[in-house]
């Protein structure tokens, strides 16, 4: 799907292929546990260095945090009902 991604529908940032080319990025983990060779294997598609695979890197993290805010508690770690409860105290 990588390869499809980048030859035939022009993808160019680790972000676009996770979340709007594969359905990887719609994974509860949202591709963080495969992300290093997810980078890697796109490094080769698209000729990026080391540096340019970091910043993909970051650049799909950033990208990915605000909705990791409303993922569900088993991936987030947070206790349902946490916040109501707070706001009722």
């Amino acid at each position: 799907q990588f390869e499809r991604a980048v030859d035939d529908e022009w993808a160019l940032s680790l972000g676009d292929v996770l979340l709007r080319r594969t359905p990887l990025g719609l994974d509860a983990c949202q591709a963080l546990d495969c992300l290093a060779a997810a980078a890697g294997h796109l490094a080769g598609l698209l000729g990026w260095d080391a540096v340019e695979r970091a910043r993909q890197i970051e650049a799909y993290r950033r990208e990915v945090e605000p909705m990791r805010r409303f993922s569900s508690p088993a991936v987030s770690g947070r206790t349902p009902g946490r916040a109501v409860q707070s706001a009722q105290a």
